[in-house]
């Protein structure tokens, strides 16, 4: 492929450098830019609806499971099994530590 540089088209007889600075984009009308707008608060309206679906239809399951971790809890805290067990003498913990180890 081939590229090939091309003059700007003047515009009204002006050079560039004559022109005021920014003069060289071209402006944005208000109906466009209402129209934009308009758009964009229609996609956000869209946006929010949606994701409040998602997150009304994901709560019950994430109340489901918050209740079973709770339960669960509760069933090792009452038979003496919360404590956590001992690592193995192999495990590198400075490796999982927060803030510490390189994070490999």
């Amino acid at each position: 492929m081939k590229f090939e540089l091309v003059e700007a088209p003047e515009r009204s007889g002006e050079t560039a450098d004559a022109l005021p600075r920014g003069a060289g984009v071209p402006p944005c009308t208000p109906a466009v830019h209402e129209e934009t707008a308009v758009r964009m608060r229609e996609r956000t309206g869209e946006l929010r609806t949606r994701l409040s679906r998602i997150i009304e239809s994901v709560r019950p399951a994430l109340n489901r499971m918050e209740a079973s971790i709770v339960r669960t809890e509760r069933d090792l805290a009452d038979t003496g099994h919360d404590a956590t067990a001992e690592p193995p003498a192999n495990f590198r913990g400075d490796r999982f530590a927060a803030g510490g180890g390189d994070g490999r």
